[in-house]
């Protein structure tokens, strides 16, 4: 009675590993010029694909946990303890060598993205068995997110970790870039989901990078993805699931104030919304509605996601058959 009632009580967790960093994006006041200063509006937040993942899980008001390496600076202090403000459970190795990660992000006065570079050396040295005392407790309710900022041997090992868990949780991972793609390829045909863009899953099946979202669905359903949700920007999103594909069409957003971080809410809010028994279509139609309420911010995060998009926890008895 009492581990029923246990089980009852029980939030599944999700578990998100990878890059912890600070961010920093600055705007072009006009048209960029290549090959000398540009004036520009810059503004520093928290991100890493990890971190914005976490911190929107909890801004729906997920069991969300990061798992990573910060350095032993101020940066690494800063995200700890911001993550625990946001309602993340943080787990992270200070790392007395490294600094702790950066991203730099360059965009036009549209808030397209012109350009970006990364210090990721800490993600690039971490090592799988800083997780495994907390994958260790991962129960089949819950779900363990990877992201490709990992170098490839430590995806590997997560993977196995989980693997050879009693009860296996579910296992996504996030592509993060088409150079970083590439690392997911030994671990395709073992995870549940893969989350990317259409220059990453080209980067993973070798289709062509123009070549249609059915092909592209097509090739990564080819190469044994269970499931998977590739964007292409404002168009429309695609979906595969055991073989079926399909396209959501989405509307356009009237305002964009800054790309950074829309993907991560895109995955944020699908998985929590299939943690509420919806199914992968629902689910991401409010990732979609989540990735445009970010792109309305400047920053990769907002606290208010949740009411922006008027998402309510859905469950399974609320969503239509």
């Amino acid at each position: 009675m009492l581990a029923k009632l246990q089980s009852m009580q029980r939030r599944p967790r999700l578990v998100v590993v990878g890059a912890c960093g600070v961010d920093r994006s600055f705007r072009a006041s006009t048209p960029l010029v290549m090959g000398c200063s540009n004036p520009a509006r810059g503004i520093e937040t928290l991100g890493g694909a990890a971190l914005n993942v976490a911190s929107n899980l909890a801004a729906f008001g997920e069991n969300a946990h990061v798992i990573s390496s910060v350095g032993d600076d101020d940066a690494g202090r800063h995200i700890a303890a911001e993550l625990r403000r946001r309602g993340v459970t943080p787990h992270l190795r200070v790392d007395s060598e490294l600094a702790t990660a950066s991203y730099t992000a360059l965009l036009n006065p549209d808030g397209d993205l012109a350009i970006a570079v990364n210090d990721m050396a800490i993600c690039e040295a971490f090592q799988a068995s800083v997780a495994e005392p907390r994958i260790a407790s991962l129960k089949a309710d819950d779900t363990l997110i990877i992201d490709a900022n990992l170098h490839s041997g430590a995806i590997e090992a997560l993977v196995g970790q989980c693997e050879r868990l009693q009860e296996r949780p579910r296992l996504v991972a996030l592509s993060v870039s088409a150079a970083k793609a590439p690392r997911l390829l030994p671990v395709l045909s073992r995870i549940d989901m893969l989350f990317c863009n259409r220059s990453e899953a080209s980067a993973l099946t070798h289709a062509p990078k123009d070549a249609s979202m059915n092909a592209h669905l097509s090739a990564l359903s080819a190469d044994g993805i269970a499931q998977a949700v590739v964007t292409s920007g404002a168009d429309a999103v695609g979906i595969v699931r055991h073989g079926v594909s399909d396209e959501l069409n989405i509307a356009r957003t009237a305002q964009i104030t800054d790309v950074t971080g829309a993907g991560d809410a895109l995955v944020a809010a699908t998985l929590s919304t299939l943690t509420g028994g919806a199914d992968l279509k629902t689910a991401v139609r409010q990732g979609v509605l989540a990735a445009q309420a970010v792109l309305q911010v400047e920053g990769p995060w907002r606290s208010d996601l949740a009411q922006a998009i008027g998402m309510t926890k859905m469950r399974a008895s609320e969503v239509a058959p």
